[in-house]
C-alpha cells in the first residue's frame, strides 16, 4: 500500500473521528513510516495519564475465572495496599497456574 492510499484511508476513515492534533501526529507517524511505534506510545501515554489521575494499572493472572465479588474484593484491596485512587485490572486467566493467582504491577 503506498503512502497516499494510507493518508487517503486514514483521512477517510478517521479525520472526522480524531481532534485535529491527534490525527496530525497519527500522520506523521504515517510519512515516516513509524506506524509500528503506535502501540507503545499509547501505552506510554495512558501509563501517563493513569500516573497523573492517581489510577493504578495492574496485572493478574489467575488459575480460574474472578467472580465479580473476588473483582470487587482485588480491587478494594489493591486501592488500600497502593493508595490508588482507581484500579484497573488486566485478567488474563492462565491455565497453567495450579491455582490461585499472580499480581503484576
Amino acid at each position: 500500500v503506498s503512502l497516499k492510499q494510507k493518508e487517503d484511508i486514514l483521512t477517510k476513515t478517521l479525520k472526522s473521528e480524531l481532534n485535529s492534533e491527534t490525527f496530525k501526529f497519527l500522520m506523521v507517524l504515517v510519512k515516516r513510516d513509524r506506524v509500528n511505534l503506535l502501540p507503545s506510545v499509547i501505552l506510554n501515554y495512558l501509563e501517563l495519564v493513569y500516573k497523573t489521575a492517581s489510577v493504578k494499572m495492574i496485572e493478574v493472572s489467575t488459575a480460574f475465572p474472578f467472580t465479580t465479588l473476588q473483582k470487587l474484593n482485588l480491587i478494594k484491596k489493591l486501592k488500600e495496599l497502593t493508595n490508588a485512587r482507581e484500579i484497573r485490572l488486566v485478567v488474563t486467566v492462565d491455565s497453567t497456574l495450579i491455582g490461585g493467582f499472580l499480581i503484576k504491577t
